[in-house]
């Protein structure tokens, strides 16, 4: 959130007017907390997988992402009402590709640019879909070594068809939190720990060439030695809270909460965001805006999570 309204914004395409100079050197840096979920989705797959059939886990995963989703539509595209930039004007055949989750298919534009990890995310589960489907999971660690070492070719050589096939930019993660789930069951042996440092260290080669390419499109610099501490605490923190023995059923509450409750906030706050930041620009204090803003958006949220979330799941519970 604070990466898009102190840094993302003002810094590229237009998206607000407001400059926050100070915070923005701090912020620029909050690009790199996509990695987290995705590690942590990583992460919880193996516990959402087991003992479930193909059918039971496409449901389970469809519940998961599908509801939040579809109450950020609905409520993005009902603030985009009230602005009159034309970025923001939605057309029913985008609201109806978007609501479906087909766009990419048709090249047809998201409603708001951070759905783009949507559909990392379906692409990532149905890869796993198909594993459990075939009973390929019980080779998920020659699977995991492949896919990292694939992942890396790519980042010398791109191929672009297998490049969003194989999802290189992101696969060290997601291998990183597999095998820290796999490692919370079986414990840590050799070859699990070499998968795990061999995911991190992939995950580093691929925001060193990720770097020129953000610095060139912000306008900006970044230090490459932050980027790879961040990297190596975000990898850390799941590590420690995944392989902590003691109260390990305590430990995924924690990361599924956390997952579940920081989901429709990515998912609203970008363009919600920017709106509000327009209506609200009768303000004098900047600051006042950014704090209103925020406090909006996570109101919503919270809605979504504690209300319209668990109702909509309910509902499509009863289909499936």
């Amino acid at each position: 959130m604070m990466f898009h309204y102190t840094f993302r914004g003002y810094a590229a395409d237009g998206l607000s007017q407001l400059s926050f100079p100070s915070m923005r050197e701090i912020f620029k840096y909050g690009y790199l907390g996509i990695y987290f979920f995705i590690i942590l989705s990583g992460y919880t797959i193996l516990i959402t997988i087991r003992g479930k059939s193909f059918k039971k886990f496409i449901s389970k995963k469809f519940i998961r992402l599908y509801p939040p989703l579809f109450c950020a539509i609905i409520i993005t595209t009902f603030f985009s009402f009230f602005s009159d930039a034309d970025r923001y004007d939605i057309s029913m055949i985008q609201f109806i590709a978007n609501l479906s989750l087909v766009n990419g298919l048709f090249g047809i534009p998201y409603i708001d640019g951070v759905y783009w990890f949507i559909h990392v995310l379906i692409q990532f589960y149905i890869g796993f879909a198909i594993l459990h489907y075939f009973g390929l999971v019980k080779y998920l660690k020659i699977i995991l070594s492949s896919w990292l070492l694939l992942s890396l070719a790519l980042h010398f050589k791109n191929i672009p068809v297998i490049d969003d096939v194989i999802m290189y930019r992101y696969a060290s993660f997601f291998v990183a939190g597999i095998i820290i789930g796999i490692s919370r069951d079986e414990g840590w042996d050799k070859i699990n720990f070499s998968i795990f440092l061999f995911s991190v260290a992939v995950s580093l080669i691929s925001i060193k060439y990720y770097i020129p390419v953000f610095e060139k499109y912000y306008s900006t610099k970044l230090s490459y030695l932050i980027n790879y501490l961040i990297i190596i605490f975000i990898h850390g923190t799941i590590f420690l809270i995944g392989t902590i023995k003691n109260n390990t059923n305590h430990n995924y509450f924690i990361i599924t909460l956390l997952s579940a409750s920081t989901y429709p906030l990515y998912l609203l706050h970008q363009n919600i965001g920017f709106i509000l930041f327009h209506l609200f620009d009768f303000l004098d204090n900047k600051y006042l805006i950014l704090i209103f803003t925020i406090n909006i958006v996570l109101i919503i949220s919270i809605f979504i999570t504690k209300q319209l979330d668990p109702y909509l799941g309910k509902k499509i519970m009863k289909i499936f």
